[in-house]
């Protein structure tokens, strides 16, 4: 086999194998448990230990390598990534919500304001979700929490 055509298989049996789900991916390993040991078989456990040690990370993965049952042989690695502690979150950009607009009623009804009057919506325009009013931002301490540049520009104007 030329270089050329295993730096092509070796591509496209990586993009299979990070297409696994992780339960797949363990599956797959356990069934070479024990299997006769060819050049393929080593090259197909060598894939899927690279991207077993993707997923798992460092410490889970050499944990996983080490541990072995009663009877001498290796663990599945399902249970590893139970252990994995969960993916960090993108929080929500906060922005700074307009200004209410001013309406005096005479005490014997209730103003009622219409979305764009309201102060729900944001200054710079996205879907009101985590925001700030527009008296709270006028003290730096609480500017410095607002993550969309667009809305502190607005708001320093």
């Amino acid at each position: 086999m030329d270089d050329k055509t295993r730096e092509k298989a070796e591509a496209e049996m990586r993009e299979m194998t990070a297409s696994l789900t992780a339960e797949s991916l363990c599956i797959a390993w356990m069934a070479t448990e024990g299997a006769t040991v060819t050049k393929e078989l080593v090259l197909v456990r060598g894939w899927l230990l690279d991207e077993l040690h993707e997923r798992l990370g460092d410490h889970l993965f050499d944990e996983w390598l080490v541990d072995v049952d009663e009877s001498g042989n290796g663990l599945n690695p399902l249970a590893y990534f139970e252990r994995k502690p969960p993916a960090m979150t993108v929080e929500a950009p906060v922005h700074i919500r307009q200004r209410p607009a001013r309406k005096r009623g005479n005490g014997y009804y209730k103003v009622q304001y219409g979305p764009s009057e309201n102060g729900s919506r944001t200054l710079c325009g996205a879907p009101a979700g985590r925001d700030m009013a527009w008296g709270e931002t006028r003290y730096a301490k609480n500017l410095a929490y607002v993550t969309c540049d667009e809305c502190k520009r607005l708001r320093q104007s």
